[in-house]
């Protein structure tokens, strides 16, 4: 993402980018080094604020056209980076190679971005991976039918409430919440399933 005319938005060229940015990283650039990866833009680059189901298909149907490579890395905007992980998940539930899931919170070129950390230690994290969709962010590899966003700002912006380890704060009764529930029995209430590619007249 660059700095555009409204705000953020995606921005061409990322292979050049980070090959500048890999080659001037004393962290990276040794290991990164050692790697043959090659990086393939969608045309048009897309926001991941307007990503739809269909575009879920399609970014499965790409993993399949390149199930020979030892792995597939998506760099991937935070707005629905959880939902594309979790489609993911199931339409490649018998994928052989791993499929990760990254992004960022602040774009790949500002100051003190963690753009950088997360797709090198994407790439450097293929081997501990195994097979299957999993998310890298923070340093951490999550997988990927689990992960949602927590956070828009702090670089640990996503997690695994319902894994073990964090299940706890899942779980646990939040105060106050015996006495605030009493008398809602009579309350009908309508839960409306937000994702990426509803629409009004569904």
């Amino acid at each position: 993402m660059r700095a555009g005319e409204h705000g953020l938005e995606p921005a061409p060229d990322l292979a050049a980018r980070l090959e500048v940015l890999f080659g001037a990283s004393d962290k990276y650039k040794n290991q990164i080094d050692t790697i043959n990866w090659s990086l393939t833009e969608t045309a048009p680059l897309l926001d991941s604020a307007n990503i739809v189901p269909s575009d879920w298909e399609a970014m499965a149907n790409l993993c399949l056209k390149h199930k020979q490579a030892d792995a597939i890395i998506f760099v991937h905007g935070t707005d629905t980076l959880a939902y594309t992980s979790s489609a993911l998940a199931f339409l490649l539930p018998t994928i052989d190679i791993p499929v990760i899931i990254t992004g960022s919170q602040k774009p790949l070129e500002a100051p003190g971005s963690d753009a950088l950390d997360n797709l090198a230690g994407a790439m450097l994290e293929v081997d501990r991976a195994g097979p299957g969709v999993q998310v890298y962010f923070d340093f951490r590899l999550m997988p990927g039918a689990r992960v949602v966003k927590k956070d828009a700002i702090h670089f640990a912006g996503f997690d695994t409430p319902r894994l073990s380890g964090s299940a706890e704060r899942a779980t646990t009764t939040p105060i106050g919440w015996q006495a605030s529930r009493r008398g809602w029995d009579s309350i009908e209430v309508a839960c409306i399933h937000m994702v990426p590619g509803y629409q009004p007249n569904h």
